[in-house]
């Protein structure tokens, strides 16, 4: 059986900051926070804890983002298609 890693305070500064930098480039494109918060993690813990740790704020993020998207367009039509199709149709 594997030791247990020690995550100190300076661990945990490192991981809230890979956090709010990944938060911050998924804030203003969409998209990038598993992307950014698991390599920086990585750097202070190993794999498996760093998955871990990014789990719950990757899958709260996807949730609030998808479920902004479903309130802004109920009805999922996409704004542009009538112009796509008119000129596919010439």
């Amino acid at each position: 059986m594997e030791a247990g890693l020690e995550l100190t305070w300076w661990v945990w500064v490192v991981i809230y900051a890979a956090m709010l930098a990944a938060g911050l480039v998924q804030g203003m494109f969409g998209f990038g926070f598993p992307i950014i918060a698991t390599p920086l993690t990585v750097l202070v813990t190993d794999v498996k804890t760093a998955i871990v740790l990014n789990m719950l704020p990757t899958l709260t993020l996807n949730l609030a983002s998808s479920s902004t998207a479903i309130a802004q367009n109920p009805a999922g039509k996409c704004e542009g298609r009538e112009s796509v199709t008119m000129n596919a149709e010439r």
